[in-house]
């Protein structure tokens, strides 16, 4: 039985909660343990992942995802609920679109937000100038970096992860021993 069999119907599913012009959601009814804030936007931001999330019925949801079921219906198991904007905190209804998995991935890639997981990184510790590199973000990912956090340096969404600034190594002859 997965954790999503328990769900209820997507009908019953968000009728506690409403959209909100700002594209955040809120409760309008107290759960059964009193522990929903209804003056506060509904779910949490992941630390990892950089999305937001709600939990229903005990199983973690992407936000931008319950908003497009909460106004189109079921998502096609197929397709992604993409950000226009690539900016996963924009969870404006107007900023979401359906996309194949295919045609977010080139999206991404086209638009810098995709980082290359087999491109060889190097890291540079803030307070004392140590270097490190990695074959990958994968691989820093297994020495203690976490890869979610080292990928949003990468990108431009997070300065440090874990006291070092990141930056893909330009060529080859510029890893002087891949880790």
């Amino acid at each position: 039985m997965s954790k999503f069999d328990r769900l209820p119907p997507i009908e019953q599913r968000y009728k506690d909660l409403a959209y909100m012009a700002d594209g955040s959601l809120r409760w309008t009814a107290q759960n059964a343990t009193q522990t929903r804030s209804l003056d506060q936007p509904a779910g949490y931001l992941c630390s990892t992942s950089g999305y937001w999330r709600i939990k229903i019925c005990g199983v973690a949801h992407a936000l931008h995802r319950v908003i497009y079921e909460m106004h189109h219906g079921a998502i096609p198991d197929d397709m992604d609920v993409d950000h226009i904007d690539n900016n996963k905190s924009n969870n404006k209804i107007e900023n979401l679109q359906l996309l194949t998995r295919a045609e977010n991935v080139l999206k991404n890639m086209r638009g810098g937000t995709h980082v290359n997981p087999e491109k060889a990184v190097i890291g540079t510790c803030t307070k004392t100038g140590n270097v490190v590199q990695f074959r990958s973000t994968s691989d820093a990912g297994r020495n203690g970096f976490t890869q979610a956090n080292v990928s949003q340096c990468l990108r431009g969404q997070r300065r440090v992860c874990k006291g070092y600034t990141w930056r893909y190594a330009e060529n080859k002859e510029e890893l002087s021993c891949a880790s």
